[in-house]
């Protein structure tokens, strides 16, 4: 199946440890929203790298789909579902994780920028964005909105040093 390709593709291995694991990662490649929950050590950081990571290797293959077809097929392109994966019928966009608390959203944070290093390297960080007060981690200060918009947009100083 295209979940599967795409996580062989990125040298993911076989990331359904759990059978919990493997239907969370379907539902969230098979609806626009999905949650996932559970009690600690349940592997819902691992769930939510690894659809990062598949995410991020069907963008990449879409940019090289998107290069190597012919200008011919510009019509075509128009036509098609702008909001799926043009093969493997899954929703694109951006992903959006929300966390009940910041050291849970640090915790992911750090695993995924720890498993991806190219896609997060230095002068990268637009490509992640931590909203929210209380991040403790050095590694992830580059990523917050106050650092990414720190001389873009002076007014939103006030709302962090409070």
């Amino acid at each position: 199946d295209g979940i599967r390709d795409a996580q062989e593709s990125r040298g993911l291995g076989d990331v359904y440890k759990r059978q919990s694991q493997r239907a969370a990662l379907e539902h969230i490649f098979s609806s626009s929203v999905s949650v996932v929950q559970g009690p600690p050590g349940t592997g819902k950081s691992y769930v939510g790298v690894a659809a990062a990571q598949i995410k991020l290797q069907l963008a990449i293959e879409e940019a090289e789909a998107e290069r190597a077809r012919p200008a011919a097929e510009d019509d075509e392109r128009l036509d098609a579902h702008d909001d799926l994966h043009p093969q493997r019928n899954i929703p694109r966009g951006p992903i959006l994780v929300v966390c009940y608390t910041n050291h849970a959203l640090d915790t992911y944070l750090s695993d995924l920028v720890r498993a991806e290093p190219d896609t997060f390297k230095l002068g990268n960080e637009s490509r992640m964005v931590r909203v929210g007060a209380g991040c403790k981690l050095d590694e992830l200060e580059r990523f917050t909105l106050f650092k990414q918009s720190r001389g873009k947009a002076h007014g939103m100083r006030h709302v962090y040093e409070k």
